[in-house]
């Protein structure tokens, strides 16, 4: 007869150590910053034959550095132009993110929700938590 009281072992993962979804996760995002790392160090290590070869020459690249230090009125543009850029591709990021974030945890407070208060009703939003495309 069997006993019934023993637990059973907890299942393992039979996979290697390296293939396991965490480890194998931080090894892809190390590789990744290996990788650019090696980018930036290959970039610096030859910027100097390219400074050297377009030296005292006149190139788009100087027109644009010549725009972005100093416009014909003397005062200085170009900073302010990549810097307003630079913040719209970042609130545009953070847009982004946000709503993903929203999207993915929008299933999981709505189940709360529904254990909290049953006869709740929809406020209409998007899953992406805009609002209701007849509301503009």
């Amino acid at each position: 007869m069997k006993d019934e009281s023993v637990t059973p072992e907890p299942h393992r993962d039979s996979r290697p150590h390296f293939w396991q979804p965490k480890v194998f996760s931080q090894i892809c995002k190390t590789f990744r910053h290996a990788l650019w790392a090696g980018v930036a160090v290959f970039g610096i290590y030859n910027l100097p034959p390219v400074l050297e070869v377009i030296a005292g020459k006149e190139t788009a690249l100087s027109l644009i550095a010549s725009f972005l230090i100093n416009t014909g009125t003397g005062k200085s543009i170009g900073a302010a132009w990549i810097v307003a850029i630079a913040a719209m591709i970042v609130a545009y990021r953070e847009r982004r993110l946000r709503k993903s974030t929203v999207e993915r945890l929008a299933t999981r407070i709505r189940e709360f929700e529904k254990i909290a208060d049953p006869g709740r009703t929809t406020s209409g939003l998007t899953i992406r938590g805009d609002t209701r495309p007849g509301d503009h």
